[in-house]
């Protein structure tokens, strides 16, 4: 049972559910069955008073105490969080929750370490008392990607919800790895330990900058909670700059739940387009194009330019990016997209954006045409595929990767979709990379193509689609309609006229 469905009146949001720790003898656990908690926590271990039986840290015998807890108290409806310390005493703490079962009516959290057969574990919980949520520890150590690649492949089947226990100090450095386990899996969710040490007030705000509130809870309400929500009323949104990781999803970062309500400024590439779009609150995604230009004054370098010729630039990709890191309108940051027209814009454009980095407080989205697509020649020459990829894991890897498809519409053929084989091809490249990523579609051969980029977001949590519209291409609003109704409103993004988004939006509140 879901903690969020269960207490209906946090609204969803995780920061609400207050846990208590206190329980360990039989009088602290009725000052906590009668407190304002929503969960109750004891310690299960097996201490030498115990004689061997699974005990709380005050030598109360557990069966005494979930007697005390559910049937003493029948009115107790506080959900429960069994901390198993030692792994001797797991299979007896769940024989002991077998027992009570018929007085269980809330959810019980069950938190352990992963430490010796995870499958004998696993096996242990699904045969004794599999009605629970699991909480395993995830601890990181010097190899953190190996420590969560371990626990999603002990977790990634698991029928129960999993709530992975983690210390507050080890998630700002290891989003990257973090943010990639939650989108595995969407019974996911984290409870955050404050550690040792206090966690910073910026700490904490940037795991719920960073993801669904409901994904997140705090272990110390007072310690935790209570600095979030104060610090959310004292100020508003717009007041406090979001600490976002710019491999991040622009509907957590903009707390939307519908991709087309994403809107975006295309190609822009000059002073004043770049100018307007900063302060049009409207627009939430920045597209610009890179291209090299060989300059005699500046040398080869790239700039922002899109139709030839390339020497009419007017910012190079350095300016560019300064005016977005530094932009302080009310509307600001926003989040971006480069699109890179050449393996060497690629691999002379992502150091520049590395050196920003910790400016880089929105989402980067970094696009390339790696492969050919529909009605491409081999005149249209794509970015390496493997050099793209290659170059941004290796110099700014924090980013979504937008890989594409060089393309054409052809208004006589029957050649206007995309087909298995390239979705094929394309996932070949993807399957094994860490970041999000969104696969640019041209909207004129997509919607002739819903069945083969659904195959394609089928293979990947982390695939997202971005819909485009080339101006000298027809696609009527049905079309366009048919794309959005293929996929879950979070999976499809929309770069299109603003004209036909209004028309899209409209068709879509007119079917509901």
């Amino acid at each position: 049972m879901d903690l969020l469905t269960y207490f209906s009146d946090a609204n969803n949001d995780g920061v609400k559910i207050r846990f208590e720790q206190q329980t360990s003898t039989l009088d602290l656990l009725q000052q906590a069955i009668k407190g304002p908690s929503d969960v109750i926590e004891v310690d299960i271990q097996s201490d030498v008073p115990c004689a061997g039986a699974a005990c709380t840290s005050d030598d109360v015998i557990f069966r005494t105490w979930l007697q005390a807890c559910l049937v003493d108290n029948g009115e107790n409806t506080k959900a429960l969080k069994i901390n198993v310390k030692l792994p001797d005493v797991l299979q007896q703490t769940l024989t002991i929750l077998q027992e009570f079962a018929n007085h269980v009516k809330q959810p019980v959290l069950l938190n352990f370490g992963v430490v010796g057969d995870t499958e004998v574990i696993m096996d242990m919980i699904n045969t004794i008392f599999p009605n629970v949520t699991l909480v395993p520890t995830l601890s990181l150590g010097t190899s953190p990607w190996d420590d969560v690649d371990r626990m999603y492949d002990v977790f990634q089947f698991a029928s129960q919800n999993v709530m992975f226990s983690i210390d507050a100090h080890n998630i700002k450095n290891n989003w990257d790895k973090l943010g990639w386990l939650l989108d595995q899996n969407n019974k996911f969710s984290f409870y955050i330990e404050k550690g040792a040490d206090d966690a910073t007030v910026d700490e904490l705000f940037y795991v719920r900058d960073n993801t669904e509130v409901s994904h997140v809870y705090y272990s110390d309400y007072a310690g935790m909670n209570e600095p979030i929500m104060k610090a959310e009323a004292e100020s508003s949104s717009s007041d406090r700059i979001v600490d976002f990781y710019s491999g991040g999803d622009p509907l957590d970062f903009y707390r939307m739940t519908d991709a087309i309500n994403v809107t975006w400024a295309h190609r822009v590439n000059g002073k004043d387009q770049l100018e307007a779009s900063l302060s049009d609150a409207a627009t939430k995604m920045i597209e610009a194009d890179i291209k090299m230009f060989n300059s005699s004054e500046r040398g080869y370098l790239p700039v922002m330019s899109h139709d030839p010729p390339v020497s009419n630039y007017e910012l190079t990709l350095q300016e560019w990016l300064d005016s977005i890191t530094s932009c302080t309108y009310s509307t600001c940051p926003k989040g971006v997209k480069l699109d890179y027209k050449s393996t060497e814009a690629v691999e002379h454009g992502m150091p520049l954006v590395l050196a920003v980095a910790d400016k880089l407080n929105f989402p980067v989205w970094v696009n390339a045409d790696v492969l050919q697509g529909p009605n491409s020649n081999p005149l249209m020459r794509p970015v390496d595929a493997k050099l793209f990829f290659d170059y941004v894991d290796s110099i700014y890897p924090h980013v979504t990767l937008s890989p594409g498809w060089k393309t054409a519409h052809n208004p006589i053929g029957d050649t206007n979709y995309y087909t298995i084989e390239m979705m094929e091809e394309m996932n070949s490249f993807t399957q094994s990379l860490r970041q999000p990523i969104t696969f640019p579609a041209r909207a004129s051969l997509t919607h002739q193509s819903i069945e083969q980029f659904q195959w394609l977001l089928a293979q990947s949590n982390r695939y997202t689609l971005t819909v485009w519209h080339s101006t000298s291409e027809d696609v009527t609003t049905d079309q366009l309609l048919k794309i959005y109704n293929g996929f879950a409103k979070d999976k499809v993004y929309f770069d299109i006229p603003d004209a036909m988004m209004a028309e899209l939006k409209q068709a879509i509140t007119d079917q509901s």
